[in-house]
């Protein structure tokens, strides 16, 4: 039985070498457009949390947990996570190139 801990380190993997490869022109602004609407998604989740927990004077180490529930929250980081982990392997394999180490 696979386990929810190498779901997820699998799920990452393939996601970001998805990525690796639609890395053309086209495909790369694409994935640039996502990143940006999830990371105004994410911003937003949390944004929201925090202002809730404001306006109803709760405390704020146990309210503030709640953006963990928020599926926005949870998608919008899934993806960021993946673009990052892809853009670092496409910036690493092109500064790679660009020093001539193979």
């Amino acid at each position: 039985m696979i386990t929810l801990v190498t779901a997820i380190v699998l799920a990452a993997g393939s996601g970001a070498m998805v990525m690796w490869w639609l890395r053309d022109a086209r495909a790369k602004e694409w994935c640039d457009y996502a990143a940006a609407a999830a990371l105004f998604l994410f911003i937003m989740s949390v944004s929201g949390s925090v202002a809730r927990t404001l306006l109803h004077g709760t405390v704020f180490l146990t309210e503030v947990h709640i953006v963990l529930l928020n599926p926005l929250f949870m998608a919008s980081g899934a993806y960021l996570a993946l673009y990052s982990i892809a853009a670092a392997f496409i910036y690493a394999a092109g500064s790679r190139s660009r020093t001539g180490v193979s």
